[in-house]
């Protein structure tokens, strides 16, 4: 598959996330990665308006790298945290390995710890 087709790949998971056609992403990954799935479904509940945005993606070979945001407003409960109305930004970025057309593997890092801080269930600073 060429790197063309891997970023194709990519932005079709941005698109249905964005119009929240959750079940049509799991025809691009790997039924392994059901937990990956699981995530933005919980993401979408609590953030409805949710937007994934792709801010640079780079691909080589079988595997491809991409930095994101995900923005929207925190309308439902989300890990125990109420809804609190607030606009959240969480940055996240993710090497994938795709093989037979599907997202086989994926490692991310996402700014949890800022995303606990935009909600109010952190401090925005850490005590001195």
């Amino acid at each position: 598959m060429p790197a063309t087709e891997h970023v194709h790949l990519i932005e079709q998971i941005a698109d249905r996330f964005n119009t929240g056609a959750l079940d049509a992403i799991t025809e691009l990954i790997s039924p392994s990665l059901a937990g990956f799935t699981r995530d933005l479904a919980l993401l979408r509940q609590a953030f409805p308006d949710a937007r994934f945005t792709i801010e640079d993606i780079l691909a080589d070979g079988d595997k491809l790298a991409d930095r994101y945001t995900i923005s929207g407003t925190h309308a439902r409960p989300f890990l125990g945290i109420p809804a609190t109305g607030r606009q959240i930004r969480l940055a996240g970025i993710s090497i994938v390995r795709i093989s037979g057309g599907k997202i086989a593997e994926r490692w991310a890092v996402t700014d949890q710890l800022g995303l606990l801080r935009q909600l109010g269930a952190l401090p925005a600073s850490p005590p001195q």
